[in-house]
């Protein structure tokens, strides 16, 4: 599980590079250029689909770590049998 889940921050890490990346990317031609639509489409497209698949990789994060909780918890107290 702990190996699952660093799998996971590691792939969400890497989401949010190439987020930023292509944000960077979408900003420069209009920075040069003016506001022009065509080299706005691909960098958009990109962020688009890393931020939904991106999303997924949080939910699975955060079930990884509610399983790794549940498993580290102690377990329930037994009453005494006296």
């Amino acid at each position: 599980m702990l190996a699952e889940e660093k799998k996971q921050k590691t792939a969400l890490l890497t989401h949010q590079f190439i987020i930023g990346l292509m944000a960077g990317v979408a900003v420069y031609p209009v920075a040069h250029n003016g506001f022009r639509i065509f080299p706005l489409i691909l960098p958009l497209l990109f962020i688009l689909f890393f931020v939904r698949s991106g999303k997924r990789l949080n939910e699975r994060l955060r079930g990884i770590r509610a399983e790794i909780k549940a498993r580290n918890a102690p377990p329930p107290a037994r009453p005494d049998a006296d």
